[in-house]
């Protein structure tokens, strides 16, 4: 927070990402490409609605740039971020596409998700913020480049972290708990088949542990 007759204080508290960054982006982006060097196949991930607001480093470059170079807004705190937030797993999406790699999301329970990936489950609360006021005081927005993304995602993949975790027994439990959602599938009303008693219970069984509700007639 800037004081009085003090340039902007430009805030930036959420996911941040670019080159050189380190610790803004390692739960940003190090939760899909730790994977992906390792050449993983598969990705355990939850429901994939949470939404938190993110900027790019080199966006926030120029909101202090403009906060300095035009000494508006002096004393007020500015949020610097994107005007819009991909939820979890479209985010992952995002990444994975960015890196050119082929790494499958797999929908698993929430309680089976390894520590790391606890951000793509169900949170209720989301994590936003508006730009709104950066817009209207400097005359800032964050720039709308999808080769911002690409470029990011590149010296990440280059540069990883030194203490980046190799252990994925965590994903294989968590994917080994996705079979129920990846085998049933619900057929068109002219192809269904009337089940036997045991097959009801092992359906019934099967979608248990996923709160999902349904009735034999």
């Amino acid at each position: 927070m800037a004081g009085a007759g003090q340039p902007a204080g430009c805030r930036s508290c959420y996911g941040s990402a670019g080159r050189g960054e380190r610790e803004g982006s390692r739960c940003r982006f190090e939760l899909v490409l730790r994977r992906v060097r390792a050449g993983r196949p598969r990705m355990p991930v939850g429901a994939g609605g949470f939404v938190w607001s993110r900027v790019y480093a080199g966006d926030v470059a120029r909101a202090v740039l403009a906060a300095l170079g035009t000494g508006r807004g002096a004393g007020q705190c500015l949020n610097i971020v994107e005007e819009q937030a991909a939820p979890m797993r479209l985010f992952c999406e995002q990444v994975i596409a960015a890196a050119d790699a082929r790494l499958e999301l797999i929908r698993v329970p929430d309680k089976a998700l390894p520590p790391d990936l606890v951000s793509t489950g169900t949170i209720s609360q989301h994590l936003l913020a508006s730009p709104a006021k950066a817009r209207a005081v400097l005359g800032w927005h964050a720039a709308a480049d999808p080769r911002v993304l690409r470029r990011a995602v590149a010296w990440h993949l280059r540069h990883p972290p030194g203490d980046a975790d190799a252990d994925f027994s965590a994903d294989d439990a968590a994917l080994a708990a996705a079979w129920p959602l990846r085998r049933l599938a619900i057929a068109p009303p002219d192809h269904c088949v009337p089940l036997t008693i045991a097959g009801q219970v092992s359906l019934m069984i099967a979608m248990r542990d996923h709160r999902t509700t349904i009735r034999v007639g």
